[in-house]
């Protein structure tokens, strides 16, 4: 499925820093100015045993609020203007996850929980150009599908063609993502406009 039409042209973008750890994932919304004294915006951690999300006000140091996720949230991506993160929610080894926490940072509140139906435990994601649709890696199928944060939906669900695909990243245009399969130790190269693989790279176990 084609979705050219909800992409906007690239632009410039905030930089977001996603840093992964053994028990959280964090994603930093700057904020308008910078200091020397340090970063500055609101932090957002994945606290994964404790199945919530906690946003922290970096300038001052001090929490905002701790809210609830689905189980084990383990990756964030936050959207170019700063104001919606999207946190994956992988399940635990008993019942495998298959939805999305979006939350709203501004107000640093849950605005919605999106249900990835048959696809299972989602893992990395990243916001495509125009802050309307998320790419999301379904680790048990094998895809990345496509969500749009507008409605909710699924809107695609692109084969990988390797196991256990875990983690993604983007490039700056939103024309590839480029996926990591555990299992097979390989890279598929994705073309998220046409909706096809477009290439898979050995790369090691």
């Amino acid at each position: 499925m084609a979705f050219e039409d909800s992409m906007e042209r690239p632009r410039l973008h905030l930089p977001i820093v996603l840093v992964a750890f053994a028990t959280a994932c964090t994603g930093v919304v700057p904020g308008a100015t910078g200091t020397d004294a340090g970063p500055s915006g609101t932090l957002i951690v994945a606290n994964m045993s404790d199945h919530t999300a906690t946003l922290v006000d970096l300038d001052r140091g001090t929490v905002i609020a701790t809210l609830p996720t689905g189980v084990a949230p383990h990756e964030i991506a936050v959207t170019g203007d700063g104001r919606t993160a999207v946190i994956t929610n992988y399940g635990d080894r008993g019942a495998p996850g298959r939805t999305l926490t979006i939350v709203d940072i501004p107000s640093a509140s849950v605005s919605e929980t999106v249900d990835l139906s048959v696809y299972e435990r989602p893992h990395g994601v990243a916001v495509l150009p125009g802050d309307t649709l998320v790419a999301v890696t379904a680790e048990r199928q094998g895809e990345v599908v496509i969500v749009d944060l507008r409605s909710g939906e699924v809107i695609d669900g692109i084969p990988t063609n390797g196991r256990a695909s875990h983690m993604l990243a983007m490039d700056a245009g939103g024309r590839r993502i480029f996926v990591t399969n555990i299992v097979d130790g390989t890279l598929s190269e994705i073309d998220p406009i046409r909706g096809a693989l477009v290439r898979t790279i050995e790369v090691a176990p």
